[in-house]
């Protein structure tokens, strides 16, 4: 966003002929380098954010509802993509991580994953869970509705132990097995 829309779809179409462009619609904690930017270089994303400005009407009644990044409060990013992008005869597909999210599980623990001990995976919604489902099912209905040839699906499975969350610490050498299984 940094670089404004026009100047992003110019480069997409005309610099690097491409026929398209996929935009994180929904995505976790994440640390970006942006050689190219000419407001910053390094970047945190705001973890558990979606992209768009959600139909709160899918999501009535649910316990787990979209976190809007800032950068959607005003304005539908990925809805204003897909129609310029339109325009220049770009498709547009939304890589949308579904389940891997600390900031919704941290919120809602009871949604979270647990291991054989019974802990709280809070880095990952458990895709058994009915609510979780529910959210998966209406997130994908929301995107799809903004115009996007294709929703990427990613993390709509159960995650081991070593799945993405900061600063990872363990007191022991575990070894694969170890890590294994408590992930479980």
């Amino acid at each position: 966003m940094d670089e404004g829309m026009e100047a992003v779809l110019d480069n997409v179409s005309k610099r690097a002929g491409l026929g398209g462009l996929t935009m994180a619609a929904a995505y976790h904690h994440g640390r970006d380098v942006f050689p190219h930017n000419p407001a910053r270089k390094v970047h945190f994303l705001e973890g558990g954010t979606v992209f768009f400005q959600p139909d709160s009407s899918r999501y009535q009644g649910r316990a787990l509802q979209p976190l809007i990044s800032a950068l959607a409060q005003k304005t539908d990013v990925l809805a204003d993509l897909c129609h310029d992008a339109a325009a220049r005869s770009l498709r547009v597909r939304a890589w949308t991580v579904f389940l891997h999210n600390y900031s919704l599980g941290e919120a809602h623990p009871e949604c979270a994953s647990r291991n054989a001990f019974g802990d709280a995976l809070l880095t990952d919604l458990c895709p058994n869970n009915p609510e979780v489902r529910a959210y998966a099912a209406a997130l994908s209905a929301d995107i799809a509705s903004k115009g996007v040839n294709a929703v990427v699906a990613e993390s709509l499975h159960f995650h081991g132990l070593e799945h993405g969350f900061h600063h990872e610490r363990y007191f022991i050498e575990l070894g694969p097995l170890g890590r294994y299984l408590l992930g479980l």
